[in-house]
């Protein structure tokens, strides 16, 4: 098969499913793509062998988002562009993918209980050049460019009354208007660590809540997913006991484990006008505290060195009090 080139004009698509609810509403999700255009050239199969194969070039461009009721005013839409090539033997990707304001809110509910917050909106804007191969050992991947995270808000889930069907709204626990990764390099390989390098961050406009509850608990420990309960031993069998803790051998020989995950390096990072709404009720009597202005600098930092960032803040308590 050879298709020399294919040309999709004004394309729409709709999705809607019904087993999914909504994370407003509680009714179906309702995802729309207007505008699809792509360009697809030089396709054949199989894939030609041998050292430079030709590569086919795909060109796509969309717009997606939430469909808005007949007599409303059209929901704001996010775009997608890619342009670049592709392989199929083995699978690859080569080319520029701009995103922007992509909602990243509309597929949580497929997140189900792996997301255990709420997120209600949340924009992405990405500018980057990406490289993808498959290989026998897994996807290498490399990327550079440009992202930013904004208008994101973030709720603990709706608590559902006792003795009722009826939910309350969950607390806000985090904002920001945009969070912005400058020269953002990420790297996948199957032999090492995945590495990601941020020549800057900055954050402005953000917001928390931290609540220390009546137990003694910080509100965002509740953020994590519950463990699944442990199941019932039969009678007569007892729990295994833990092994004894282990001696300094033991200890080194097991620290590499607890390696930082990825190698990651920031170059900087620029905090500009926070505010944290803090609450601690395990004390008596409650104390609250209340700061505002948040504006500071956090120096570089790196994964797997001993090396501290420096860190620079100040702002105001109680909107009055200086504080740094």
């Amino acid at each position: 098969v050879s298709l020399r080139s294919l040309a999709i004009s004004g394309g729409r698509l709709s999705w809607r499913d019904e087993m999914v609810p909504a994370h407003t509403g509680g009714g179906p999700m309702k995802i729309a793509v207007d505008g699809l255009k792509v360009q697809l050239q030089q396709l054949t199969w199989p894939p030609q062998r041998g050292a430079n194969p030709p590569q086919p070039r795909l060109q796509l461009s969309a717009s997606i988002g939430a469909p808005g009721s007949p007599n409303a005013q059209p929901a704001a839409q996010g775009a997608v562009d890619w342009t670049g090539r592709f392989g199929l033997a083995p699978l690859r990707a080569e080319g520029r993918l701009k995103l922007q304001r992509w909602p990243l809110h509309l597929p949580a509910p497929y997140a189900g209980a792996a997301l255990p917050v709420q997120l209600v909106h949340a924009d992405a804007n990405l500018d980057s050049q990406l490289r993808a191969v498959e290989s026998p050992s897994g996807w290498q991947v490399a990327t550079e460019g440009d992202l930013q995270l904004n208008d994101l808000m973030v709720h603990s889930r709706p608590a559902t009354a006792d003795g009722s069907g009826a939910t309350t709204a969950g607390n806000e626990l985090l904002s920001w208007q945009t969070l912005s990764l400058q020269g953002l390099q990420v790297g996948l390989n199957p032999a090492a660590k995945p590495r990601v390098d941020i020549r800057e961050v900055s954050l402005t406009d953000f917001y928390s809540r931290l609540v220390i509850t009546e137990q003694g608990r910080f509100n965002l420990q509740d953020v994590a997913a519950a463990d699944a309960a442990p199941s019932r031993l039969p009678d007569g069998v007892s729990a295994p006991q833990p092994p004894p803790a282990p001696g300094p051998a033991a200890s080194a020989a097991s620290a590499p484990a607890a390696d930082f995950p990825i190698d990651l390096a920031v170059g900087g990072t620029v905090l500009r006008n926070g505010r944290v709404d803090f609450t601690d009720r395990f004390v008596r009597p409650n104390y609250s505290a209340r700061l505002t202005e948040l504006n500071g600098q956090i120096s570089a930092l790196r994964s797997g060195t001993r090396d501290m960032a420096t860190i620079t803040l100040k702002g105001r308590a109680a909107d009055t009090a200086l504080s740094a």
